[in-house]
């Protein structure tokens, strides 16, 4: 996607009760390293969405270049 004149990748990540930023492992830094790199136009940042829900209903969360 586009975002102030830059390309961003983003992960999703869904979770109930925890946090889903919570949930990046190196390895899934890694990964999505790996699948940024192959993406054309190549992104100039990787963002991150967390979707949470809890008793309250869900919380959207962006969490810009995180990577």
């Amino acid at each position: 996607m586009r975002v102030d004149g830059l390309v961003a990748a983003v992960e999703v990540k869904t979770r109930i009760g925890d946090d889903p930023a919570a949930q990046i492992t190196v390895g899934k830094e890694q990964r999505m390293r790996r699948a940024a790199d192959a993406l054309r136009p190549r992104p100039d940042r990787i963002d991150l969405v967390t979707v949470r829900f809890g008793a309250g209903g869900a919380t959207i969360r962006w969490i810009r270049g995180v990577l």
